[in-house]
């Protein structure tokens, strides 16, 4: 009598364990992200992101070429998630953008009729904060859309303006 006591004590006490559910966990996270980028503060062309989890950073560039002209695009933004949610999530950010212009200019001398050639070089700098929101349109495809305040050209003649911004990415 006293084993099938303990026995049925054991069976009590071991039920709960057999009853739990096993929660799983999605370990995936997706913390690399490249696409295409274009925003006032924040570059235009090819960008990464690296987020991995509230705080982050993307990488936006490209070069253009053409004859003896050419335009080079570098962004770079901080990223810091405000609301995580399955399919849209809320971000702040704060962005840089330099864009360099080079090239010539061809001028004609009409007192001379002669064509002169000159070099240009045009520095452009600017910079902005504001919101973003990401969408997930399939698990590994975000569009993302910005908006915010950025001050565009502070190097040359400052202007204070409401800016937009979007990018799409593939995540992995």
């Amino acid at each position: 009598m006293k084993k099938q006591l303990l026995f049925v004590i054991l069976l009590i006490l071991a039920l709960p364990i057999f009853g739990q559910e096993e929660k799983i966990e999605n370990k995936f996270e997706e913390v690399h992200h490249v696409g295409l980028h274009a925003g006032v503060t924040s570059g235009i062309g090819f960008s990464y992101r690296y987020w991995p989890k509230e705080l982050g950073f993307q990488v936006t560039g490209i070069p253009f070429f053409e004859n003896d002209n050419s335009f080079y695009s570098f962004g770079l933004s901080f990223l810091a998630k405000l609301r995580d949610d399955k399919v849209v999530d809320l971000y702040g950010y704060v962005s840089n953008h330099l864009m360099l212009r080079t090239g010539l200019n061809y001028n004609y001398d009409q007192m001379t009729g002669e064509y002169t050639t000159s070099k240009y070089t045009r520095e452009t700098f600017n910079i902005g904060v504001g919101m973003g929101l990401e969408f997930s349109l399939w698990k590994v495809v975000k569009l993302n859309l910005q908006t915010g305040y950025g001050l565009v050209d502070i190097t040359n003649s400052i202007t204070g303006t409401i800016i937009g911004e979007c990018g799409l990415y593939y995540s992995f």
